[in-house]
C-alpha cells in the first residue's frame, strides 16, 4: 500500500514516472527494490528521508558506489575500513561530503562496532578477506 502511494505521489521527473508498465517483473523487483532502499517506513507509516547507514568495508569497490549512491538519496553514511583490501583512494572525493564519515578500523574492534551500529539505522556489511591467497596465506587473521 505505501509503495502504491509512493508510486502514485510520484513527480513526473522521478525514477517511478520513468518505469514502463510493461516491464519484466525483475525490472519491477529491482525498481521496487531501489525504493526500499532510499527510503525507510517507520512504523507509523511515514517515510523518513534521510537515514545514518553504516557501510563496514565501505573503502572497497561495492563499498564506495554504494556509499555515493546514498548520499545522493539524502542518506548519512558513516564508512569503516580497515583497508586491508579496499583503497583510500576509493573515497577521497567521498570524504569531501558533509554527510560522510569515515573511520580507519576494524569490524574485530569490538568497542568501535558498537559505538557505530548504535548510531546506524541501516548496517551495510561488507568487510570481508577477499581472495583465495590472502585466506591460504593467513587463514587465522582472515576467520
Amino acid at each position: 500500500m505505501r509503495i502504491a502511494k509512493t508510486l502514485a505521489a510520484a513527480p513526473p521527473n522521478c525514477l517511478a514516472s520513468k518505469v514502463d508498465s510493461a516491464a519484466s517483473p525483475l525490472s519491477w523487483f529491482l525498481f521496487l527494490s531501489f525504493l526500499l532502499l532510499s527510503s525507510f517506513p517507520l512504523s507509523n507509516g511515514t517515510l523518513v528521508s534521510e537515514l545514518t547507514c553504516l557501510i563496514t568495508g565501505g573503502a572497497g569497490f561495492i563499498g564506495s558506489h554504494l556509499t555515493e549512491k546514498l548520499i545522493e538519496n539524502g542518506h548519512r553514511v558513516i564508512i569503516v575500513d580497515d583497508l586491508s583490501t579496499g583503497s583510500r583512494g576509493n573515497i577521497q572525493e567521498l570524504l569531501k561530503h558533509p554527510k560522510v564519515e569515515y573511520i580507519e578500523g576494524s569490524v574485530t574492534e569490538i568497542g568501535l562496532v558498537n559505538e557505530v551500529v548504535d548510531r546506524a539505522d541501516r548496517v551495510y556489511h561488507l568487510a570481508a578477506a577477499v581472495g583465495v591467497a590472502l585466506i591460504a596465506k593467513q587463514p587465522i587473521q582472515t576467520i
